[in-house]
């Protein structure tokens, strides 16, 4: 079985918008063949590690056992709580891997992002992942595009790859997520309370980025990159999730760009 693409997304990749250039999301340089395959990389690490992550849970939810002990519970309470895991951990999983699309779809476009998790899939179930002939190759598809939304006058808001200062969700706020006064009530964090929390989570991301290139941290780096996203979207929403992303991603990219030359 082969899966035909007009991108297999190791050899070829579709260009970065230029909108999404524009807005910030992404710089020109990363339409260079090397900080392109870099930027893909870091996504799809991201998207194959949730789809593991995803697989593990079913299997753990298939035998009825705990998947941090192996064992299954013994009691009805237990049960319970398994069970509300299981379901707590699906959402938080799928909501991960709608964050880490997301924040493609912006930089790339809808067809780019649909073509990428098609690869990805494919990739993650050993299926081999083919270009179509009459697709632009790697070295001739690096030209940022304009997306549809630009080419019909229509602009779409595109998160930029700005630390983001977002508003906490009153949810967040009202479950205790930063803490409580002194009389009891949720601590309601300042914007400049705000920044500081959003940057010591984008320097954990970016070491994290850092620490996904290497192979023996990998996997734990995945896994704890996923998780810090995902508690950041449950404090802050989606949309500032992706922001803060496309900044770890953008930042951890100049990283490494500057210390290979």
């Amino acid at each position: 079985m082969v899966q035909i693409l007009p991108w297999d997304f190791r050899e070829s990749f579709p260009p970065p918008l230029t909108e999404a250039i524009d807005a910030g999301l992404l710089d020109v340089t990363d339409a260079e063949p090397d900080n392109l395959r870099s930027l893909h990389d870091d996504y799809a690490a991201q998207y194959l590690a949730v789809l593991a992550a995803m697989d593990t849970l079913a299997g753990a939810r298939c035998r009825g056992v705990d998947p941090m002990t192996g064992r299954v519970p013994g009691t009805a309470v237990a049960r319970e709580r398994l069970r509300r895991h299981f379901s707590a951990e699906q959402a938080r999983l799928e909501r991960s891997l709608d964050v880490t699309i997301g924040g493609y779809t912006e930089g790339f476009g809808a067809d780019a992002a649909d073509a990428f998790v098609k690869a990805l899939r494919a990739r993650y179930a050993g299926v081999a992942v083919q270009t179509a002939k009459d697709e632009p190759s790697a070295s001739s598809a690096t030209t940022p595009v304009e997306s549809e939304s630009r080419t019909s006058g229509r602009r779409s808001k595109r998160p930029c790859a700005r630390l983001p200062v977002p508003k906490p969700l009153p949810a967040a706020i009202g479950a205790g997520h930063f803490g409580y006064e002194f009389d009891g009530r949720p601590v309601r964090p300042s914007l400049d309370e705000v920044r500081e929390i959003t940057l010591a989570q984008a320097q954990k991301l970016i070491g994290l980025l850092h620490d996904i290139h290497n192979p023996g941290n990998q996997h734990a780096a995945e896994a704890e990159f996923r998780s810090a996203l995902a508690m950041y979207a449950e404090d802050f929403g989606d949309d500032a999730a992706r922001q803060l992303e496309a900044h770890a991603l953008r930042q951890a990219q100049r990283e490494r760009a500057g210390r290979r030359r």
